[in-house]
């Protein structure tokens, strides 16, 4: 095993160590860090442990957090989750957290309707902000607010930014496709795009 580890690298298995700091398991056996530092073996406890680098910054119950949809499974959408977002009178990223984390939205928690296809409302790439209702990587995430869902997305057809129409629909201003989507109802949305240059600027920018 690696000895300087980064979020989501390979720490072990379950049958051989218990989750111990920093650690966690993905729910297939392996076990996995949840942040960049230095990986530690207890062999009394026989625990995976990894020390942080530095302070560690991570969501709470409750943050609202950005992310970026990386895969749409029939039961669930999985997102790589980057920072916390304080959304007041002027929306803002106030904080990146320690490395990418992993954040699952169950189709139950996606909206207040009932939900047949995630596909009619998430499309894989699309950026979203989503309330944290779990403490532990990987974080469960719920959109159901008016506030959570797609602030960014492309058009399927020519791959140009799509704007908002309401909040279950956004429209490309190229072509005309319209799209469902699970959208966020927010101000300042130009704002967030600012703050999200240095977070996200290998997917937007």
């Amino acid at each position: 095993m690696k000895n300087i580890v980064t979020p989501g690298d390979e720490l072990g298995v379950m049958e051989e160590y218990l989750e111990g700091e920093g650690v966690y398991g993905n729910g297939n056996g392996y076990l996995r860090s949840m942040y960049t530092g230095k990986a530690f073996y207890d062999m009394v406890k026989r625990t995976a442990n990894v020390i942080p680098a530095r302070k560690a910054k991570f969501p709470r119950q409750g943050d609202m957090v950005i992310g970026v949809v990386t895969m749409i499974k029939p039961d669930m959408v999985i997102l790589d989750i980057y920072g916390k977002l304080i959304l007041t009178g002027r929306t803002y990223l106030v904080e990146e957290f320690s490395g990418t984390l992993t954040g699952l939205i169950p189709i139950n928690l996606v909206a207040h309707e009932y939900v047949k296809d995630l596909h009619d409302y998430f499309y894989t790439g699309d950026i979203v902000i989503a309330q944290v209702t779990g403490s532990r990587n990987p974080f469960q995430l719920s959109t159901k607010k008016p506030i959570c869902g797609v602030i960014y997305s492309l058009c399927p057809e020519c791959n140009t930014p799509l704007e908002v129409v309401d909040e279950r629909t956004m429209k490309c201003p190229e072509c005309g496709e319209k799209v469902k989507k699970k959208v966020a109802l927010i101000k300042n949305r130009d704002q967030i795009y600012s703050r999200m240059k240095r977070v996200l600027s290998f997917y937007v920018y």
